[in-house]
């Protein structure tokens, strides 16, 4: 069963951390419109498991993807990929 870790509450939408069975982290952004909208689980080796619930398509701002990143303590693998592939488009250049 997962353990609840926190709330944040934005207006209309909500991000809930839970920490799962196996201890990893999982954040959801929710909508009092829409109900779930989106998932993210950190799994370890730089890899995420994202879930795109049963709304179709739906709006996530920059700041609410940060927000889940840096609550799965995702952000700064992120980072580290996103300078790795600067660095190589500037040696490129």
């Amino acid at each position: 069963m997962a353990r609840w870790v926190r709330d944040i509450q934005m207006g209309d939408y909500a991000i809930t951390l839970k920490e799962n069975e196996n201890g990893l982290l999982e954040a959801k952004l929710t909508s009092g419109e829409y109900g779930g909208l989106l998932e993210i689980e950190k799994l370890g080796g730089g890899q995420l498991r994202i879930r795109e619930m049963d709304v179709g398509s739906s709006t996530v701002s920059l700041e609410q993807l940060a927000i889940m990143l840096v609550l799965t303590e995702t952000d700064d693998d992120l980072i580290n990929e996103i300078n790795k592939i600067k660095e190589e488009q500037n040696k490129n250049k």
